[in-house]
């Protein structure tokens, strides 16, 4: 399942001068990915076997769990330098952070397209 926008979406945040800058190309990189077709498979893969045990279930979760160990990791390195301030543990910004790029391109449809740069 690496080819459903992990790879596209995870390049665009390691060219990030810093962890902030990171995110933010993370939630960026998710939205421009989720207006394109091949987004919906995901989101169906998702709901097709949320809470079931199966493998293609089990990818499913283990990419959101990568992700989300990614995000709390840019949000330590963050805290370290000074860019994102003292809060709750950086697994639970972590999990708040993904729920709200998950959400924006519901939201997202309503406005006029754009690209990346």
């Amino acid at each position: 399942m690496q080819g459903f926008g992990t790879q596209e979406v995870g390049e665009l945040a390691e060219r990030q001068p810093d962890p902030v800058a990171a995110l933010i190309a993370l939630a960026r990189g998710h939205t421009v990915f989720c207006r394109r077709d091949v987004a919906r498979v995901m989101m169906a893969l998702r709901v097709e076997f949320s809470g079931q045990n199966h493998p293609v279930g089990r990818e499913v979760h283990r990419i959101s769990r990568t992700l989300v160990k990614r995000c709390a990791s840019l949000i330590e390195a963050g805290r370290r330098n000074g860019s994102i301030p003292p809060g709750p543990p950086a697994k639970a910004v972590a999990l708040a952070f993904r729920q709200c790029y998950l959400r924006t391109p519901c939201h997202a449809e309503r406005l006029p397209k754009w690209r990346s740069s």
